[in-house]
């Protein structure tokens, strides 16, 4: 996400949710119009306090919707409610980021498949280490994000019978061995975890783990 394309707007909700700037609805029109120069795919919105009340987030992607009809956003109140701005912040950026590839690719999925004859439900691998529907895939794309190695390692450490197991994946590139030391339930919710364990400030909950990459050309991987 660009600097450039990153703005402020004049409002303020404090820790108890009450409004103490009303939200300058003409600013943000403003940005917005100034934005439909750019090739604009998809909108973030990150504001203080949203988790206590979130009527200015919600204006925001009203307003939205005027200019950029079509175009996919994502207000943090929706997708991670939770305290810290900047754990938001970066949840949100990589979702919106993720929304237009995503749901033009899930969309196609679910046409060919119904094309085929497929009737049912279409369910798509989570980094919670479950599943999720399609359509709630297309709107939290950013839990898509290492859920191939997640929804698996429910299944090894099940496997196991015990509350760790270490699994290895491969492809043509990369190969990995992880290490799962919780059970098969247990999810990471807090930001710095997430960072520590995943490498990237997603935020959200992911099936908690240590990994180890290596190429596939290395020695290791085929030991």
């Amino acid at each position: 996400m660009p600097r450039r394309l990153t703005f402020e707007v004049p409002e303020r909700i404090d820790a108890e949710g009450g409004v103490v700037r009303v939200l300058d609805e003409d600013e943000v029109r403003r940005i917005l119009g100034d934005l439909a120069a750019d090739d604009i795919e998809a909108i973030a919105v990150c504001l203080l306090w949203s988790i206590a009340n979130p009527v200015h987030e919600k204006r925001v992607g009203e307003l939205i919707v005027e200019p950029f009809p079509g175009v996919p956003y994502t207000l943090s109140h929706e997708l991670n409610p939770i305290i810290r701005e900047y754990p938001r912040a970066s949840a949100i950026a990589i979702d919106a980021s993720l929304k237009p590839l995503m749901q033009e690719q899930l969309r196609l999925l679910e046409q060919n498949l119904a094309a085929s004859g497929y009737t049912g439900d279409l369910l798509v691998s989570a980094s919670i280490g479950g599943v999720m529907h399609v359509e709630d895939m297309i709107e939290r794309p950013i839990y898509f994000v290492k859920s191939g190695p997640a929804i698996t390692s429910r299944r090894s450490v099940r496997r196991a019978s015990g509350n760790g197991a270490c699994r290895r994946s491969s492809s043509n590139t990369v190969r990995r061995r992880c290490a799962y030391s919780s059970l098969p339930g247990s999810t990471i919710r807090s930001g710095a975890e997430c960072r520590r364990s995943n490498g990237c400030p997603r935020a959200v909950s992911s099936i908690p783990r240590s990994t180890i990459r290596f190429p596939a050309s290395s020695p290791m991987a085929y030991r």
